[in-house]
């Protein structure tokens, strides 16, 4: 593989990772909303919510070291990231 396909797959990547992300996070509280889930509806949102979370922050991040994004946020982008680990954790530990 080129250097060229290789940026092109890893752009894809994060591509994907970002709109994984932002339909996790779009919709996860909807479904819990209105599917109204008897058992494990806070382990349900948080865990959805925190991948969604960590999947998004990560592509904006991968973005940012690749120098497609300024540096400027990045201190920003690795507390959401640290936010949505946080949530998978406690989704799990319940």
């Amino acid at each position: 593989m080129e250097k060229s396909e290789l940026k092109k797959v890893a752009e894809r990547i994060e591509d994907a990772m970002r709109e994984v992300g932002v339909l996790l996070i779009a919709f996860t509280p909807l479904d819990v909303a209105l599917n109204r889930h008897q058992e494990g509806d806070l382990s349900f949102l948080l865990l959805f919510f925190g991948l969604g979370t960590a999947l998004f922050t990560s592509a904006l991040l991968l973005e940012a070291i690749r120098g497609k994004e300024p540096l400027s946020s990045f201190r920003y982008l690795l507390i959401f990231l640290v936010f949505g680990v946080i949530l998978v954790i406690a989704a799990l530990a319940t």
